[in-house]
């Protein structure tokens, strides 16, 4: 039920929306994230009911929050899901720092709504000797996708012990935290970072 309710109060945020376009695209965008992630699922999910509604409207697979803002900045996409962090901390960013680029574009977006919770969390295996943030430093970490809430999350939180990007070993292949997880529980990582959320 809650399920349902969810769905539907979004199908219809997104044919609101729509709603106002002058004209609209031949094909509806739907920035999301990975597909092993949440945000394509639910993303993918809307497309197939308004698809059923004659609309033409597709999910995108990317990177992440980051990643759709961009798109959606650049005209790449029509909607997307984004963390709120994400896009809160790009519009009070300082010029020093990364997301600053975005501080005034990011000022012609608007929410339509707020999906679900989401949560850091920090995973090692069961035999680990890590039980903290500091311990971290010189281990191989995962730390999400470049352009992913995940990887804005993770490196926020390790500089907020002082451990920069120098400090430790970045798993620098594109993978999931699908995958993230199997090389954790495989030896090949010591730690993972992400934040994603559950309906």
């Amino acid at each position: 039920m809650k399920l349902n309710k969810f769905f539907c109060a979004l199908i219809s945020l997104v044919w609101l929306a729509m709603s106002f376009h002058v004209a609209v695209a031949a094909e509806i965008k739907i920035a999301t994230g990975s597909k092993s992630g949440v945000y394509y699922p639910v993303g993918a999910a809307v497309s197939q009911l308004l698809k059923a509604k004659g609309i033409n409207i597709s999910a995108i697979p990317t990177a992440g929050s980051e990643q759709n803002v961009g798109m959606l900045l650049q005209g790449k996409a029509d909607f997307a899901i984004v963390q709120s962090d994400v896009l809160y901390m790009m519009s009070q960013a300082e010029p020093d720092e990364p997301y600053f680029k975005y501080k005034e574009s990011v000022e012609t977006l608007r929410g339509l709504a707020a999906l679900f919770p989401e949560h850091t969390q920090i995973l090692v295996r069961a035999d680990s000797d890590i039980t903290g943030i500091l311990q971290l430093v010189d281990k191989q970490l995962y730390v999400g996708k470049i352009g992913s809430g995940t990887h804005k999350n993770a490196t926020d939180i390790l500089s907020s012990f002082g451990i920069d990007k120098n400090d430790y070993i970045p798993y620098s292949h594109d993978i999931s935290a699908k995958k993230a997880v199997e090389f954790l529980l495989e030896r090949k990582l010591d730690a993972i970072f992400d934040t994603s959320g559950e309906l």
